[in-house]
């Protein structure tokens, strides 16, 4: 759920099949270097439909933790195995007061 409280979505609407190949679990359109002004959109009516204020994902690697769509997406894959490029650690940390810092790859 939602920190606003909205009922989860449904696993089966997670699947692209389900939703005409595009899926909030399976998209790599916010790992690129500037997403789409629609992607942007689509993150922002999402987490205002959850109550939230950003989306943090992976599994696009990047050189390094960064930010898209105004802050509201933060990308933290930096590939750290050797198979993917063996990128230096990093970390995001994500404050009570919602202030956000990125932590560590020099």
């Amino acid at each position: 759920r939602g920190r606003g409280g909205g009922e989860p979505l449904p696993p089966p609407l997670l699947l692209p099949s389900a939703v005409g190949g595009r899926s909030p679990v399976w998209t790599r359109e916010l790992g690129v270097a500037a997403p789409a002004g629609d992607a942007c959109d689509e993150v922002g009516s999402a987490l205002t439909a959850l109550g939230a204020s950003r989306l943090v994902v992976g599994h696009t690697v990047q050189e390094g933790i960064n930010a898209a769509c105004d802050r509201r997406v933060w990308r933290i894959d930096v590939g750290l195995s050797r198979a993917m490029g063996g990128g230096a650690p990093q970390a995001l940390e994500v404050r009570r007061d919602g202030s956000v810092v990125r932590l560590g790859g020099g």
